[in-house]
């Protein structure tokens, strides 16, 4: 954190044989979050699980598993501030000049992997309905967030003020 204090995941390993799910918790500035079922990579393009901001800000994703059989899982932002609704997917969380952006996707195929996707700026959303949202950008000399998205068969690039 920028204050220098740890931020870090912590793991109780459950009993796969006994049906005994694994927990799993986050630890920042000596609070301690959940369990979960799982917590997924942030931020690909860091390799951070958590992510952090100059002003102590946190967001980290969450999963649960919801239907074993199917092993299909929702998935959760959790944040300092607020915590997002469940999703089917959620793709990448960064936060940007205090704002945390993250995209998400509700599946609309389940068999074929298919998603509508959206961008959500401080748990609000942004950009709605997109089949793939790709390269999330953030400008910092025109503090503006940009990306690709693609729907109808056509791509489009979306600016964001932050």
């Amino acid at each position: 954190m920028a204050d220098g204090s740890l931020a870090y995941i912590g793991n109780n390993f459950g009993n796969y044989e006994k049906q005994i799910p694994d927990k799993h918790f986050v630890h920042i500035k000596g609070k301690k979050y959940g369990p979960y079922e799982f917590i997924s990579m942030a931020d690909y393009t860091s390799g951070k699980y958590i992510v952090t901001d100059n002003k102590n800000n946190f967001a980290f994703i969450t999963s649960q598993l919801v239907n074993p059989k199917d092993y299909i899982y929702k998935y959760k932002v959790i944040t300092n501030k607020w915590e997002s609704k469940d999703n089917d997917i959620v793709d990448i969380a960064r936060i940007i000049n205090g704002k945390v952006i993250y995209i998400c996707g509700e599946s609309i195929d389940r068999q074929n992997y298919k998603y509508k996707y959206s961008l959500f700026i401080d748990n609000k959303p942004a950009a709605e309905g997109y089949d793939n949202i790709m390269d999330p950008f953030y400008d910092k000399a025109a503090n503006t967030l940009s990306f690709i998205g693609c729907r109808d068969n056509s791509f489009y690039l979306l600016e964001f003020g932050m």
